[in-house]
């Protein structure tokens, strides 16, 4: 019986995750409230799962301003491919070399949220229960 190493292609994502597993992700935003934004970066630990077959990695992204992407502290090239909707804007960092199989990587990338972002809902003080405080 044969074993299928690559899953179906989940209908619902433009990434490339037949080739990365995250392992971890940390988010570090600063909330500012006064512009309706998100400003950080997030870092996300990858593990290969190919033997070095991928010298790309393409996440997910919807109406995000992308500053600056590091792979293992070094500055990367990145793209935004076209949009595909619903899914949105890929998001494409190339590698300078493929990752061995199991081996991991770490890439930070720099981000900020825009007015057009559907996964974020802001309140002002006078919508919130307590009306005091504005919420996200």
């Amino acid at each position: 019986m044969a074993t299928t190493i690559n899953p179906p292609r989940d209908p619902n994502t433009l990434s490339n995750y037949n080739n990365w597993r995250s392992t971890h992700v940390t988010a570090n935003f600063d909330i500012l409230f006064d512009q309706k934004k998100l400003v950080g970066n997030v870092v996300h630990q990858f593990k290969s799962i190919t033997n070095a077959e991928s010298r790309e990695i393409i996440l997910d992204t919807s109406h995000l301003d992308i500053g600056t992407v590091k792979v293992d502290g070094q500055p990367s090239k990145w793209e935004l491919l076209p949009p595909l909707e619903p899914f949105g804007v890929p998001l494409k960092i190339t590698l300078e070399k493929g990752v061995e199989l199991n081996s991991t990587i770490e890439v930070d990338i720099a981000v900020k949220t825009t007015e057009k972002c559907t996964a974020l809902q802001w309140l002002t003080p006078a919508q919130t229960s307590n009306k005091k405080h504005p919420y996200m």
